[in-house]
């Protein structure tokens, strides 16, 4: 299985997740995508994913402590793609607004 497959097939599973109300695997399958594009380095698409992820979990209010985490992926990405300096003391405090 390559990366194309693998992501295929993350895509199909996070869907379903989506349609039948499991977003907090939603989320998780968004940050597969996002790891997956970011390997085949497509930091665009990459921190579109994590945007996703991170947008299901404020929405919801799940997995809070994974907004820092898709938040880090985006910066990460950004940072690849020479448009960013991260902001440490932004992310730093996360976890007070968690």
């Amino acid at each position: 299985m390559d990366l194309e497959d693998a992501k295929h097939h993350i895509s199909e599973g996070t869907n379903l997740c989506g349609r039948v109300g499991m977003y907090g695997w939603e989320a998780n399958g968004y940050s597969s995508l996002a790891e997956t594009y970011f390997e085949m380095e497509n930091c665009r698409k990459s921190r579109e994913y994590y945007d996703q992820g991170s947008r299901i979990l404020r929405e919801g209010q799940i997995q809070t402590s994974w907004v820092r985490l898709f938040q880090l992926g985006m910066t990460r990405c950004g940072v690849t793609l020479g448009e960013s300096v991260a902001n440490l003391e932004s992310l730093r405090a996360i976890p007070s607004r968690c």
